[in-house]
């Protein structure tokens, strides 16, 4: 089956944020409840994680900079979800997006 290019993957929820990374890792805050996942980029190459209480490692998601990726919310129980990020090898901003 082809992908609509002109369908999104959900509707922005609220105002999305920045925090930077480096070789430790950076949070955002606490996002909205019930969102379907974030929408995230950075400056410079990097690993991020979705979730409650989460701080990013190099065992998550490499993401390459200035590459959009929407990662899902998996948490069951509801809100303090964060997104955190480290760098890969150099640090940087993360720019996301909650999604409903």
């Amino acid at each position: 089956m082809r992908a609509d290019t002109k369908q999104t993957i959900a509707s922005p929820v609220g105002a999305g944020g920045t925090f930077t990374y480096t070789g430790t890792a950076g949070v955002s805050g606490t996002l909205p409840t019930g969102i379907s996942g974030v929408m995230i980029w950075g400056t410079t190459d990097m690993y991020v994680v979705l979730g409650v209480g989460v701080s990013a490692t190099t065992a998550n998601w490499p993401i390459p900079s200035f590459t959009p990726v929407f990662i899902p919310n998996l948490n069951e129980v509801g809100g303090n979800v964060v997104v955190s990020a480290i760098q890969i090898s150099a640090g940087g901003s993360a720019y996301y997006q909650p999604l409903a």
